[in-house]
């Protein structure tokens, strides 16, 4: 990656070519003109091939002021739900843009790349944008296109040839109009049934059957909520919603799975072309034609009920719905429903794992002069431990529960307080907690399914007397709860980990009642302090360090920036401690040795890609751990507890 992409909003210096001869640097930013100003530009009246083609602005064009109140409202939330990266140059009325919007938890579509010109300027922002997919752990992914444009053809029609095809793919679709409710059939030989987030492992195998494992991924149907009900919760706080609903079929007999539509509801026109707002239908190929019609008129009038008899809060202004369907069944639907077939498209999906190489991909379109020198290409990681059994012994075994608790948690709980923390982990305060004060509740937020299933075990060891701790999914920058609903929200040796610390403390204090409590915890100077000084150790720790900070937002002084976040995330009555936390003085006890010893081995991925060598990686662990060992060594650090009231 280039070096100044290392940066989250760091510009994009280039030496361009041609028309650009005159500019050094260009500025991408994110939402920075209006929006009138920017559907403007996608008419492009002045352009040969404007993106807002005629037969498209006819079909929508009496729909702009929804479709640019929609936008509007996505956009207050900056890149929650979509955003256009931009660039504008006001002297010569050009811009180039981009935009994404939330498809699922962590997959995004990305659409209406758009220029007045420029190449090299729509390629550098192509890789601005994979950047920001690889800082922000995006899963995937996704956009729609057209075979016919050159352009986008050798852009993104490719994916399969050239990245891994494990992690890419192009699917060929075929977009319809249904124009209305097809009926049900009589006397069906198929049932219906509505899939929910309980019930969906065997319809998920019959559609990955069909469409193959990166469909799913992407999808993030393989994943615990596949209806997007956290998803619609970060709609929520702009006004704006995001469902989808899935309906299977089923042979009444043996009870086969023997048909699936997806059935998507999102903001309208978040997509010019209105996929935001479509159904995919999936039909078993061995079934007889009869079979495949009856399977086509039960599944696609439930979808009719989706939309226009399903309590909805968002406006839909059209009278049909909006359907994508593979070749195998083109031919079955347009003999059993009222259809209009509207164009051909293409699919293109890469997953997490293919950006780096999708990003190389793009960078070679670039001339040798507007490339930037190379660094590692690595994933951004914002949690590089490795979940292992190793570390969930490690997180479980570094804190003493009942101390925290006594020490920080006792003095501000009250009967029935609900209490959420925020990177729980393998929940063990959560368990002494429950345990002390039996009738509040308890919400164990972690975004690591690992560490979830480590808590799920915590909790049923703990013998609790009432079932008051329950475990969540979810991301502490964006936290699944709505606002004002905690009493008590607390998270300990968590920022230090996370790029945008200030973020999370926002969202901690959104989610926590007024009058509330929010008590962080951190270290400072963590892997740090020593003395007397090892230039070894010094020289390896600063490089490793550095490199986890940009790769990670890793940060061993987080603690002593506690007090001034909260006085900015306008917290009231502060209060701040500050205490001893790591202090040996000569050798290091045994189980603390142990625990730093698990902590260096589960970041040894990390550390070798810091020194660019396994053995110097070993070399700085051995060299690290024997510090410890040594009579006349210091090693310390100080733990920050910050609280304030909303």
């Amino acid at each position: 990656m280039p070096e100044n992409l290392k940066s989250k909003y760091s510009p994009i210096t280039t030496d361009y070519l041609k028309s650009y001869e005159d500019i050094s640097s260009f500025e991408f930013s994110i939402n920075s003109v209006g929006i009138d100003r920017l559907f403007e530009h996608y008419k492009l009246k002045d352009k040969k091939h404007p993106f807002l083609y005629e037969q498209k602005q006819k079909r929508i064009g009496k729909f702009f002021p929804l479709i640019k109140k929609n936008w509007a409202l996505a956009w207050q939330g900056r890149n929650k739900i979509l955003w256009t990266l931009i660039f504008n140059d006001e002297q010569k009325n050009d811009m180039t843009t981009v935009t994404f919007w939330r498809y699922s938890k962590k997959s995004w579509a990305a659409q209406h790349l758009t220029s007045t010109g420029y190449p090299h300027c729509v390629l550098s922002m192509m890789l601005k944008a994979q950047a920001e997919g690889m800082a922000r752990e995006y899963k995937s992914f996704h956009n729609f296109f057209s075979s016919s444009n050159p352009y986008a053809e050798e852009k993104f029609g490719d994916v399969t040839r050239s990245l891994n095809p494990k992690y890419a793919t192009v699917y060929s679709m075929n977009y319809y109009e249904i124009n209305n409710q097809p009926e049900k059939p009589k006397n069906s030989s198929f049932e219906l049934e509505q899939i929910t987030n309980e019930s969906s492992s065997d319809t998920i195998k019959f559609i990955e059957k069909i469409q193959g494992h990166i469909y799913i991924s992407a999808e993030e149907l393989d994943q615990p909520d596949i209806e997007l009900n956290d998803v619609d919760k970060i709609y929520r706080q702009y006004g704006l919603s995001r469902r989808r609903y899935i309906w299977i079929t089923k042979n009444i007999k043996n009870k086969q799975i023997t048909g699936a539509i997806i059935i998507n509801r999102a903001p309208f026109g978040f997509n010019f072309s209105l996929l935001e707002n479509r159904c995919d239908l999936f039909i078993e190929k061995e079934l007889k034609f009869e079979e495949k019609k009856e399977i086509c008129c039960l599944l696609l009038s439930k979808a009719w009920d989706s939309f226009f008899y399903t309590n909805f809060p968002l406006a839909y202004p059209i009278n049909y719905i909006n359907l994508i369907v593979n070749d195998d069944i083109r031919y079955v639907l347009e003999q059993s429903v009222n259809s209009n077939f509207i164009k051909k498209y293409e699919r293109s999906i890469w997953l997490n794992e293919a950006f780096p190489e999708w990003y190389d991909k793009i960078e070679a379109f670039l001339p040798e002069k507007a490339k930037q020198p190379k660094i590692k290409q690595q994933r951004f990681d914002p949690y590089f431990l490795q979940e292992t059994d190793s570390e969930t012994w490690r997180l479980a075994n570094k804190v003493d529960p009942q101390q925290f608790v006594n020490q920080y948690l006792k003095h501000v709980i009250n009967p029935g307080d609900c209490v959420l923390d925020v990177g729980a982990g393998p929940a063990v305060i959560d368990c002494e907690l429950a345990k002390q004060y039996p009738g509040i509740s308890i919400v164990a937020l972690d975004n690591s399914i690992k560490r979830l299933e480590d808590a799920q075990r915590n909790i049923d060891h703990a013998n609790l007397k009432t079932k008051n701790i329950s475990k969540r999914y979810g991301n502490a920058n964006d936290i699944p709860y709505k606002e004002n609903f905690f009493d008590l929200v607390f998270a300990r040796f968590l920022l230090e980990y996370l790029p945008d610390s200030k973020s999370v403390l926002n969202e901690m204090r959104r989610v926590v009642k007024p009058g509330g409590k929010v008590i962080v915890q951190d270290l400072d100077g963590q892997l740090y302090w020593h003395y007397p000084k090892n230039d070894y150790i010094e020289q390896n720790l600063k490089i490793i360090l550095d490199y986890l900070n940009e790769y990670s937002g890793f940060d061993p002084f987080i603690g002593r920036k506690l007090y001034h976040m909260f006085f900015q995330t306008n917290l009231k009555q502060i209060e701040t401690k500050a205490e001893s936390y790591h202090l040996f003085a000569g050798p290091m006890d045994e189980k603390n040795q142990k625990l730093w010893y698990t902590k260096l081995a589960n970041a040894r991925h990390k550390i070798i890609e810091a020194l660019n060598s396994e053995k110097k990686a070993d070399d700085f662990i051995y060299a690290y751990m024997n510090y410890f060992k040594e009579k006349h060594t210091l090693t310390y650090s100080v733990v920050f507890t910050v609280s304030g009231i909303k």
